[in-house]
């Protein structure tokens, strides 16, 4: 994982879980203009992606080079 600077004085994820605690800071941070360390972003990053994948509405799909898909209907 990516090292904090120790001036840094934003929002922190203190473990591996993002909490509400967590991001009720991250609010008022962004409202007074301050910007998330990446280290944070990046474990937002992550658990958002595991948390997709355990949804059986998420698939893979596999798309040759130079080809497309179209994706119609709700994406919610």
């Amino acid at each position: 994982m990516l090292d904090v600077e120790p001036q840094y004085s934003g929002a922190r994820i203190e473990g591996d879980v993002v909490t509400l605690d967590f991001v009720k800071k991250m609010m008022d941070d962004f409202k007074n203009q301050k910007c998330l360390h990446k280290c944070y972003a990046f474990q937002i990053v992550l658990q958002t992606r595991e948390m997709l994948k355990a949804l059986p509405s998420l698939v893979d799909i596999n798309v040759p080079d130079g080809k497309h898909f179209t994706v119609c209907g709700d994406v919610q």
